[in-house]
């Protein structure tokens, strides 16, 4: 599938994102359907957060909502 990183949601939200973070992490499309994908980003997301915990020893569900939050929620353009 080809990579829709280039839509205008994204280059948004890297551009807030890199304000904030050196480090970020993209994970690629690896299904053709829109909907499976959706569900295996979720997948791999949890798996990630799951495998940091257990190496810093942290529970990360209670997270501080960083300033690009609100850049997301009043977001109107296109996805």
């Amino acid at each position: 599938m080809k990579r829709r990183i280039n839509n205008e949601l994204d280059k948004v939200l890297i551009k807030e994102i890199k304000k904030y973070h050196d480090n970020i992490l993209i994970i690629d499309f690896k299904y053709e359907d829109l909907i499976i994908n959706d569900y295996y980003l979720t997948y791999i997301s949890m798996l990630l957060c799951r495998d940091i915990e257990l190496k810093i020893n942290k529970y990360l569900s209670r997270v501080d909502h960083s300033p690009s939050t609100k850049v997301l929620y009043y977001y109107e353009g296109d996805i």
